[in-house]
């Protein structure tokens, strides 16, 4: 006798999707530092469709203490490691490189993509084998083989998107530490505001020493730009700042507001609430 039964709804199969309800597979392909990419991105790892990136601006003048943005680097990444599931990854611009231009400065992109989520779970009882369908011990065997297999894809899953942050967060703390490819003349914050006034973006992060060696800016007042999004700076120390220089650091705290008046501003010693203040 055939036997009549209940549909039964239990967990689901596994599916990684994109902030915008597109399914996808955790992009294999890393953009990372090592990798030479810049502002051309692979379609299939292109975060347009994803969670926002955190746009992180980098001074590399050579007037910045190196010492303590090494010493930076780690809380930065420690930070981005746990809010992660927030973006989709990091995308940082090297500003006052040698005397290169901040509109021909590359994009280097550390990408992770949108977290693993899942489906509500049907064990598709309707194309079940028909013992499944006429045997109780049978439909129970089907469906523990089925949740097997969910809760194996969902563990994989989840690991996958954790070494891929963790790689991408790697890579990122060994480029926010690189060295100048040469000294500048000077820094211009008035182009990099006005880039990242320009690139819109609603995460924002400037990792610098806020010297402003550029006659046309030194001791003059300077036009403040309303950034889109959120914004955190971490302040760092000169190369060669000692206490006699402590007020010069808030003087160059002050210029910066200037600049960017809705900017969260930290020394090195807070950056992980710079980057918190960032991804609001």
């Amino acid at each position: 006798m055939r036997l009549s039964l209940n549909p039964l709804m239990v967990l689901a199969a596994i599916v990684v999707t994109t902030a915008s309800g597109c399914e996808s597979n955790i992009p294999t392909k890393k953009i990372s530092a090592n990798d030479g990419n810049t502002t051309t991105v692979n379609a299939t790892t292109a975060p347009a469709q994803g969670l926002p990136m955190l746009a992180t601006y980098c001074d590399k003048s050579g007037s910045e203490s190196d010492r303590e943005i090494e010493a930076a680097a780690p809380d930065i990444t420690r930070s981005l490691a746990s809010n992660a599931r927030k973006i989709s990854g990091v995308e940082v611009v090297r500003f006052a490189d040698g005397n290169s231009s901040i509109w021909a400065a590359p994009t280097k992109n550390f990408y992770w993509g949108s977290p693993p989520t899942l489906k509500e779970f049907d064990p598709d009882l309707e194309h079940a084998p028909n013992e499944a369908k006429m045997f109780t011990r049978k439909r129970e065997e089907y469906i523990n083989q089925k949740r097997e297999a969910f809760n194996s894809a969902a563990t994989k899953s989840e690991n996958d998107y954790k070494s891929t942050v963790d790689y991408e967060l790697t890579q990122l703390r060994s480029y926010l530490v690189e060295k100048p490819t040469a000294k500048a003349q000077c820094t211009r914050f008035r182009s990099l505001a006005q880039r990242i006034e320009r690139e819109g973006l609603d995460h924002n992060l400037v990792i610098t020493d806020g010297w402003n060696d550029c006659p046309e800016e030194r001791g003059g007042k300077m036009t403040p730009v309303k950034v889109k999004g959120k914004i955190g700076i971490v302040l760092v120390t000169r190369q060669n700042d000692g206490s006699k220089d402590d007020q010069d650091f808030l003087r160059r705290e002050s210029f910066l507001h200037q600049i960017f008046p809705d900017a969260k501003i930290f020394p090195s010693f807070q950056a992980a609430k710079a980057v918190e203040a960032a991804l609001e």
